[in-house]
Parts: structure tokens; sequence; C-alpha cells
């Protein structure tokens, strides 16, 4: 269970041991990496090939798992750091565009009726609303343009640092980490540290540019006299006090450490099984369901740290902590009140895992002959 990267003698992709010869472990190392060497990938010899997935274009090899892995046909070696990089910023704005009604909605609901008794069918007076009823307010009182292109520099920006650095610190520590490489795949436990790693890495680095967001899509659901009008997001970074970098620090690392694992490692283990077990090739429909899959996980997994987050950034001083915070939260409002925009919250995950996803996946053919 040591993940290669620790082993002292570490000299290449980690070779598990004969299940027939244990004892002879230096020569099972040089016949396995033979059979594992990228030029040699679609040999008929190798152990465990399924014939029937290399008729369909779909080459296999020996996986650390102990089974066949589906690879890309052609793909001889891992990409390069920078292309992962490239991919995953054109991905996430794109993605992050299409899902910018679903954060403005998702916002505005986790953060209504807060701090107030929960009381059927109310929310501090007025009718509580929920996700159509909330679209249908915004596009009434401020237009379809006005209300949803507000705070759209926000989720740029938000792309551009957080996901860019999630999407690609995972791939890089799945590889040089774990030892993951084109024909071997790594065990779900080790795809599940690299996500919490990745994702924690992530929003520390980029907390600022969650603040900033929030602060943009709450802004509108004040009194006309108190909202800051906000200009755009990048003016408001180089706006933004020191002392204000950390808040709500601790929910937004945690809620980035469940949405990374569970929003990646699904993909990975869908994409994976698909390819195994169904005549699915790996192509446009499975790269749609998977991350449409990956999305409902992920927005399920994550709306309560998401309740959490929103509302520490959008109004820190009401609560002394994140413990206050919960604590208040579940006094008022029940457990239900950490699931507030769930189904805004999981038609948020589906929109941005399938934009930014089959994006990436195209920008890595794209780029795959340089």
């Amino acid at each position: 269970l040591i993940p290669p990267f620790f082993r002292g003698n570490f000299t290449g992709p980690f070779v598990p041991p004969s299940p027939i010869d244990g004892n002879n472990d230096s020569h099972h190392r040089g016949k396995m990496a033979e059979a594992y060497s990228p030029e040699i990938t679609n040999r008929p010899a190798l152990p465990f090939a399924a014939s029937a997935k290399a008729q369909k274009g779909v080459v296999t090899a020996h996986s650390g798992r102990g089974e066949a892995m589906p690879c890309t046909p052609g793909v001889t070696m891992a990409q390069p750091v920078w292309k992962t990089f490239v991919g995953a910023w054109g991905g996430s704005v794109i993605g992050c565009g299409l899902c910018h009604p679903f954060d403005v909605v998702k916002i505005r609901l986790q953060v209504q009726g807060e701090g107030l008794k929960a009381v059927a069918g109310s929310a501090g007076g007025n009718q509580a609303l929920g996700m159509w009823g909330m679209f249908s307010n915004i596009i009434k009182n401020e237009g379809l343009v006005g209300g949803f292109s507000y705070g759209l520099s926000s989720q740029i920006l938000r792309a551009s640092t957080y996901y860019t650095i999630k999407i690609g610190m995972y791939d890089v520590i799945k590889r040089n980490v774990f030892g993951e490489a084109p024909g071997k795949t790594i065990p779900i436990e080790w795809k599940i540290a690299s996500g919490f790693a990745s994702g924690g890495l992530a929003a520390a680095l980029s907390n600022p540019c969650d603040l900033i967001m929030v602060r943009m899509l709450t802004d509108r659901t004040k009194p006309p006299e108190v909202r800051a009008n906000y200009g755009n997001a990048f003016g408001m970074l180089l706006k933004l006090h020191r002392s204000e970098w950390m808040v709500g620090f601790v929910p937004n690392v945690g809620r980035a450490t469940i949405v990374t694992a569970s929003q990646l490692v699904s993909y990975d283990e869908i994409k994976y099984l698909a390819l195994k077990y169904t005549p699915a090739t790996d192509s446009l429909p499975l790269h749609v369901a998977a991350s449409f899959l990956a999305g409902v996980i992920t927005g399920v997994a994550s709306n309560p740290l998401d309740v959490l987050k929103t509302r520490l950034m959008n109004g820190g001083s009401n609560y002394k902590g994140v413990v206050d915070c919960i604590v208040q939260t579940a006094r008022n409002e029940g457990f239900m009140g950490f699931y507030k925009g769930c189904a805004t919250t999981i038609a948020r995950q589906c929109t941005y895992t399938v934009g930014a996803f089959v994006v990436m996946e195209q920008i890595k053919k794209l780029l795959s002959p340089f």
C-alpha cells in the first residue's frame, strides 16, 4: 500500500510483486517493465489484454489493480504538465461561464432566511423561494441579462485560479506521487488522496477569489442603499484588504477537498468502469455521461460545506467562527438548512462538470501532436 513515490529505491512506475513467484522480484520487475513499455502497449501478448476492446479501437494494458485498463489509442506517454494546465484553464473558463446563472441562484438561496427561525413556507416574512422561483424573481426584478451577467468576471477569476490549480495539480499528484502512467491506473484510495490534496491546495491559494465571487453574487440581495455595486472582480482583488484574505478559509478548504475528490475521482472511475465493462469507447458520449454523473455526486456531497462557506464569506461578522455558523444554522433552520439550494447546486455542478470536462478532453486531443 506504500505509494511508489515514498519507496527508497523507486526508479520508475510501480510494478506489483508477482503473484506466481514473489521471491524472484527483480526478474519479475524487468519482465513487467517491458510489458509496461509505452512503445509496445498494444502488443497482443500483454497480460489481461481485452481483445474485444482492442477490436473497437481501445488499447488495453495491465493496470496497477491487476486488471486491464482502457487507454486512448495512440497515446504512448504521459502529456507534459503544461498541457494539463492549459486544458484545465480552457475547460474551467467555459464551464464556469455556463454555470454562472446557477451560481447566482444557488448563492441567493443559501443566504435566504439566514439567521431567522425556520417557519414553514416563510423566509423572514416573505414567501420562501425555490430554484425556479428565484430564477423568475431575478429575471422579473433585474432582467435576464442584467441579473445573470453581474459577477461573471468573478467566475473567470475563480476559473483561472482555483479550478485550474485543482485540476492541474490532481494530475500532477497522481503521476509524481502515486505513479499513475499511460496503461497503468492507481487504486481509488490514491485518487481520493490526490483529490483531497489538490483541492485543499487550490482553495488555500485562491481563497480571496472565492470571497470576491460570494460578495459580488450576494450584493444584490441587500437593500439598494447598502449595496456596494462592485465593478469587476479583478479590480476587487487589488483593493481587497489583506486582513480579509482568510475570511471563510476553513469551510472553503474543507468544501474544496470534498468537491475535488468527489468530482475528479468519480469522473475518473466512471470512465474507467464504463470502458472496462460496457461497449463504450473513449468518446464524446462517454465524456458527457461520466461528467454529468460526477456532477450529481459532487453536488450532494458538497452542499453543506458550500452553505457554510457562503454564509461566512457573505456576513462573517454575524458568526464567531465556523462552529458558531454550524450551530446557528442547525438551531434556526434545522438539518435541511445545510441543504438549502441543493437542487441548484446539483444543476450547477452538472453544468460546470459537463462543460469543463468535455472541453478539456477536446483540448487534450488538440494538443496531442505538440
